[in-house]
């Protein structure tokens, strides 16, 4: 099952995926500005295996998957969007 979270972290958009067994993180450096509206997207082409990520409609981050995120038992793979927080233990 694909599984697909980005969220931004401190000063960076995070990409983070899995394929239920294996898991890869990547990172964009990004610190948008106070009370400014952004436009965020990523795409993930499936059969390529390419992930790119856009901010106000320019490709700032274009990499290949490490391994083949096979969609199964889904109609799509979900995919998460928000801020990450810290939990203490």
């Amino acid at each position: 099952m694909a599984f697909f979270w980005l969220f931004q972290n401190g000063a960076n958009l995070v990409l983070e995926y899995t394929d239920g067994v294996n898991y890869r993180s990547d990172s964009y450096p990004w610190t948008p500005t106070l009370n400014t509206w952004y436009h965020v997207v990523a795409t993930i082409d499936f059969t390529s295996k390419v992930y790119n990520l856009y901010v106000n409609g320019v490709n700032v981050r274009s990499l290949t998957l490490a391994f083949p995120v096979i969609n199964t038992g889904m109609a799509s793979p979900r995919i998460y969007w928000g801020t990450y927080a810290a939990v203490a233990s």
